[in-house]
């Protein structure tokens, strides 16, 4: 299989499972079509997982490009299409784990100082960031009804 036919396999497994997470944005009709696990999808798409691919999953990026998100409007949006994919009990493991390792530790301490002004503390990990950003944007307006109150 050439790297194209690869490349397209790869992308509509991760088109399939992008839906199959936001399945409550479509019409019921297409939401009953999304019967199916990505690891079945992926096994109907028979994706070879080649070395190269591997390797490139394996060397985590120092930072993604989020230098733009500078509000709470920016940072709910980018959150609900790529962090929240953390708490996607469909999605393996493994996938889980290299999400979390392509944000540096600075860059979620930054969004974290975007929703609230308490300083985190030096030992603080990257998983407990992304839990702090979860419960914020999991219960955003009990937070604004509290933050009013203060």
């Amino acid at each position: 299989m050439n790297s194209n036919q690869r490349s397209i396999k790869s992308d509509l497994l991760d088109l399939y499972k992008m839906v199959l997470q936001h399945r409550d944005l479509f019409d019921k009709s297409i939401a009953k079509r999304l019967k199916y696990s990505p690891n079945e999808v992926e096994q109907a798409l028979e994706i070879e997982q080649s070395n190269e691919r591997k390797k490139n999953i394996s060397k985590p990026k120092k930072e993604t490009n989020t230098s733009h998100i500078t509000d709470i409007d920016q940072l709910r949006s980018y959150y609900n299409s790529d962090l929240k994919q953390l708490y996607d009990h469909s999605l393996d493991e493994n996938i889980k784990a290299e999400i979390l390792k392509s944000h540096s530790l600075d860059e979620l301490k930054r969004f974290y100082a975007i929703i609230s002004s308490v300083q985190l503390s030096n030992n603080t990990r990257k998983k407990e960031i992304v839990d702090m950003l979860r419960y914020y944007f999991n219960d955003e307006s009990r937070t604004k009804s509290l933050m009013k109150n203060w």
